[in-house]
């Protein structure tokens, strides 16, 4: 499993992450940081049936997990009156995150 190690970072709901694939070291900054991991993975070249998970501190457990093909293709849906919710990834989404 690829491990994303997220932290809480500035401003509010964004968040610092980290994951470490074919031997390099991968650092990035998003509101979604496990699919965006995955888009990154997939760019890279990973697996896409490789499991990753998000991991926050210095926990042994996934708070979240998915597999590379499937994180990659979504981004989650915030509406004002409906709660969050997965939506399909597309690259219009790049320019609102």
């Amino acid at each position: 499993m690829i491990r994303v190690e997220v932290e809480e970072s500035y401003p509010p709901g964004w968040h610092k992450y980290l994951f470490r694939h074919g031997g390099a070291e991968y650092r990035g900054k998003s509101r979604i940081p496990l699919l965006t991991a995955c888009r990154h993975l997939e760019r890279i070249g990973a697996n896409r049936v490789e499991r990753v998970g998000m991991f926050r501190g210095k926990s042994t457990e996934p708070d979240l997990t998915c597999v590379v093909g499937y994180g990659a293709k979504l981004v989650v849906k915030e509406g004002r009156r409906d709660a969050p919710k997965f939506a399909k990834w597309d690259m219009s989404w790049k320019e609102r995150l």
